[in-house]
């Protein structure tokens, strides 16, 4: 193939949003049923809705990709023979985005989804979404999953890293099906190096809802049911004032399809 045949497919094929859009549906296709040949995402699997196995999960993070050229949108520079002031080549989809570190880095950003085995080599890329804009990852990476879900029946969760919040968790288990797996943001971040109790992780905390039950004697109670750090509990008083959290067990996890199409 010469540089001709390259600039005829990309300017005849590849600039055509339409063409674009059937490539990526093909490749989602191909792709899952070639994860399904190596064992990943079966219905028929390894693993609970309790206890999903890692073969079932969809891996997806945001990846910033380092532009070809340094110069960013606007840059100019003076010609010292002539005078002339030139435009400088640069990315023009590039922008500055945060990574999950919190640094921030220049260029343009993507979202991929892919399943992955625990051999060498054993990772398939299902799908990809760029993100335009900074702070668009979570939107982008939803449109993922909405446009895998029908591909992957015997995915049971996503793994995600804190860019995923609680509306994006209620779209994956109500309207998906998938189980979220991801960190939850801090209210306090901690220091890489905390000294003593200064710069320690404080996790956030909410009240959820009061439950009424009754005791095996027959006396009433209320739990006060709280989350904190991504954890379901009970609240109690002290007597100094202060919440105690009592983190409470997981037993078991349903996942039911009612009529609507939705999931509980």
């Amino acid at each position: 193939m010469r540089r001709h045949h390259y600039l005829y497919g990309r300017n005849r094929y590849l600039q055509d949003p339409q063409v674009l859009t059937g490539l990526a549906r093909l490749h989602r296709q191909i792709a899952s049923a070639q994860a399904r040949e190596l064992g990943l995402l079966d219905p028929q699997g390894p693993g609970s809705w309790t206890h999903p196995h890692l073969y079932r999960m969809l891996y997806a993070d945001g990846k910033v990709v380092t532009p070809l050229f340094r110069a960013k949108p606007g840059a100019t520079r003076t010609d010292k023979a002539t005078g002339e002031i030139k435009e400088l080549r640069c990315d023009s989809d590039g922008a500055l985005h945060f990574e999950g570190t919190g640094e921030a880095a220049w260029g343009t950003k993507f979202v991929i989804v892919a399943a992955r085995a625990i051999e060498a080599r054993a990772r398939m890329i299902l799908d990809l979404e760029w993100v335009p804009e900074p702070g668009g990852e979570a939107s982008a990476a939803m449109d993922c999953f909405r446009r895998l879900a029908p591909h992957v029946p015997g995915a049971q969760g996503v793994i995600y890293d804190t860019a995923l919040r609680g509306v994006h968790h209620q779209r994956l288990l109500r309207e998906l099906g998938l189980l979220p797996v991801n960190r939850v943001t801090a209210a306090v971040k901690g220091a890489d190096k905390p000294r003593r109790k200064d710069g320690k992780r404080i996790e956030k905390s909410a009240h959820i809802e009061d439950k009424h039950v009754v005791r095996e004697d027959g006396t009433p109670m209320t739990c006060r049911l709280y989350a904190r750090g991504g954890e379901i509990g009970i609240g109690e008083l002290t007597d100094t004032g202060d919440l105690e959290f009592i983190r409470l067990t997981r037993l078991r996890t349903h996942r039911i399809k009612d009529k609507s199409g939705l999931f509980r």
